[in-house]
């Protein structure tokens, strides 16, 4: 009996330390963890959404500062220069360079 519990002992450290070695030496499963860290991997999920919410962000940013440009050069603008400016764009005319864009 005694020699029994030696040999199922015997085994089951076998098979632990087979698969512990095994598990060490494979570099398919570290690969794969590897790619499924957002940080360590630009095709992530959640990297993808972040680059798509700052293009987002920045593309409304430009709008803005767009509308803010022209907003200060109308402000700017004497009465003549902004009827001239009218005239321009309801003509199509881009003579001013101010025209429509």
């Amino acid at each position: 009996m005694r020699s029994l519990l030696s040999l199922i002992t015997l085994a089951a450290i076998v098979i632990g330390v087979h698969h512990f070695y095994a598990q060490s030496f494979n570099p398919k499963p570290l690969a794969d963890e590897l790619m499924n860290d957002p940080i360590l991997n630009p095709n992530h999920p959640e990297i993808q959404d972040g680059a798509r919410t700052i293009n987002h962000v920045q593309d409304e940013a430009e709008m803005k500062l767009a509308e803010g440009k022209r907003l200060a050069d109308a402000a700017l603008s004497t009465p003549e220069e902004l009827a001239k400016r009218a005239k321009d764009a309801l003509s199509g005319s881009t003579k001013s360079g101010n025209g429509p864009q």
